[in-house]
Parts: structure tokens; C-alpha cells; sequence
């Protein structure tokens, strides 16, 4: 049976052994699988990439911290939980001081590390402490998002533990 235009201009319909057979003409094509292509060259997951959580790593050149990050945890962090759960973006602090994300507080130091979700921030970490360390301060971040209560997570400002305040009626100690 030779090729028909589909009535819906989704392009040729065959029929083969009874079975209707639609291909794609090459506009709707381009359409689907330019973003997806543009999605994987840049790094993110097009399946993820609305919505999702992103590490951003603000960093620039000859920054030595920078280069140790990269050196010791970039080649694995895809592979990690947290790189399952938030990818790094990669951002250098003379191109943008907040990844492109309006009402971020912006990067002042390299590497400033800042969980992202949803267009808010979850939290930051400000420098490389390691190795030894980076796990397990981006692992608590992650833990925020986990929970689905990054406000409440976040830490808030300093309160002290003991009161300097005397209760009401009292006198001081002599």
C-alpha cells in the first residue's frame, strides 16, 4: 500500500500486516529531539530537568580549592547520591554571581556550593573542606530536600543557647 498523509499531519501512514504504521515527518521530529539533544550536550537530565534540584558550583580560574574539587570529587559526584538526587552546574563567578536563579543570594567566594530547588535555595556551603568532608556537608543539604522542608531545615539566625536576660521582678546576684 503506498504511503497516505495522515489526517493529523504527523506524516505518512503505512499499513503493514494490518497494523497502521505513522512516521514522523521531520519538522515535528527536529521538535521533540532538539531540546533533548540540548538537554544532554548541557548535562542536565531532560526527564528531571523541570522542577529538579541542582548543586551549583561557583568557581573561577586558578582558584586552588576549586581545582582540588574538581581533581577529587567532580569525576565521581555524578555517580554519588547526592549527584543522583542534584547534579553540579558549574558556574563561573565572573560570568554570573547567581547561576542565572532571580533572588538568589549571590556567590562572593570560590567555591561557594548552593543547593537549588524549585528556583529557591535549600542551602550553601562556602569553600572546599575536603575530600574527607564534602559528602558529608552536601549530604545534610541533601537531607533537606528529602524531607520536603528546606525552610524549616535551613538554618535561621544565630540564637544563643544560655539567657542573658534576668526573669521578670528579679534582682541581679551580688
Amino acid at each position: 500500500m503506498p504511503d497516505q498523509v495522515s489526517a493529523r499531519g504527523t506524516g505518512p501512514v503505512q499499513e503493514k500486516q494490518g497494523i497502521t504504521v505513522r512516521r514522523w515527518n521531520g519538522k515535528l521530529r527536529k521538535a521533540v529531539l532538539w531540546p533533548i539533544a540540548l538537554c544532554a550536550l548541557v548535562g542536565l537530565n531532560p526527564a528531571t530537568a523541570v522542577g529538579a534540584a541542582e548543586l551549583l558550583m561557583f568557581e573561577q580560574r586558578a582558584c586552588p580549592f576549586c581545582e582540588a574539587f574538581l581533581r577529587e570529587i567532580a569525576p565521581d559526584y555524578p555517580r554519588s547520591r547526592a549527584g543522583g538526587r542534584a547534579p553540579l552546574r558549574r558556574v563561573d563567578i565572573w560570568e554570573s554571581r547567581t547561576g542565572g536563579i532571580e533572588g538568589l543570594d549571590p556567590a562572593v567566594f570560590t567555591p561557594t556550593f548552593v543547593l537549588v530547588e524549585d528556583g529557591r535555595e535549600v542551602g550553601r556551603l562556602m569553600g572546599y573542606p575536603g575530600r574527607r568532608y564534602f559528602y558529608a556537608e552536601i549530604d545534610a543539604l541533601i537531607d533537606r530536600l528529602a524531607s520536603g522542608d528546606a525552610e524549616a531545615a535551613a538554618p535561621s539566625s544565630f540564637e544563643p543557647t544560655g539567657s542573658n536576660e534576668r526573669p521578670a521582678g528579679s534582682t541581679p546576684a551580688r
